[in-house]
């Protein structure tokens, strides 16, 4: 018996052993398995906070976008809105010799001693028909430099703004007129005026007289 007894006791031990180690190799997985789960569930969670932020990011950007959007088309159209009434008001000063003779009697002091000639009155006259269409010439940049008028819509009216400058835009007029206008606009009209072609003189005849 207690040969038996003495004989199984080394086996039973290796067994319980054996077991034992079983057990642990079995925990240590677990963990093992525990711990890249958690690394997983956190690489997971991190990469939804970063989807989360960059979603944020692109809907900031999208309403800082719109915004920016919102406030050029406000710009563009009260800048479209004060052109309307300019317009109208130099147009029917140059066209009424009445209005114009008031408006240099009124600059006089409405003095009796100061006559108003017919040569001023037509000079006020031209300088009110030129801002007409400055005015109207410098809404089409601004409307286009905005992104609201296409390239192909623009170019023509810009080839239409050179044509007139080199054409019947007085430069004395223009220096004391220039600061009234958008910055960007004046500068590409005075890019216009570097670039005009210098008049051609008139051809002198043999006998030295002009015809």
């Amino acid at each position: 018996m207690d040969a038996d007894c003495n004989g199984k006791a080394p086996g039973n031990s290796g067994k319980e052993h054996l077991m034992s180690d079983n057990n642990v190799t079995k925990w240590e997985k677990l963990i093992a398995i525990a711990t890249l789960a958690q690394a997983v569930v956190v690489l997971f969670s991190l990469t939804l906070i970063q989807r989360q932020l960059s979603l944020q990011t692109d809907q900031l950007k999208l309403q800082t976008n719109e915004a920016r959007r919102q406030t050029r088309l406000a710009s563009a159209a009260n800048f479209q809105a004060l052109a309307a009434l300019a317009i109208p008001l130099n147009l029917e000063e140059a066209k009424n010799s009445e209005i114009e003779r008031l408006w240099l009697a009124g600059s006089a002091g409405f003095k009796k001693d100061v006559k108003i000639t017919d040569e001023q009155v037509k000079k006020e006259q031209y300088r009110a028909l030129l801002s007409t269409w400055m005015i109207f010439y410098e809404n089409m940049f601004y409307q286009h430099s905005h992104r609201l008028l296409a390239d192909e819509v623009y170019g023509p009216w810009d080839k239409d703004l050179k044509d007139f400058v080199e054409d019947y835009l007085v430069e004395d007029y223009w220096t004391r007129v220039r600061d009234s206008y958008h910055k960007q606009f004046r500068n590409h009209v005075d890019q216009i005026l570097r670039e005009k072609p210098a008049p051609t003189p008139e051809p002198t005849p043999k006998n030295g007289r002009r015809s």
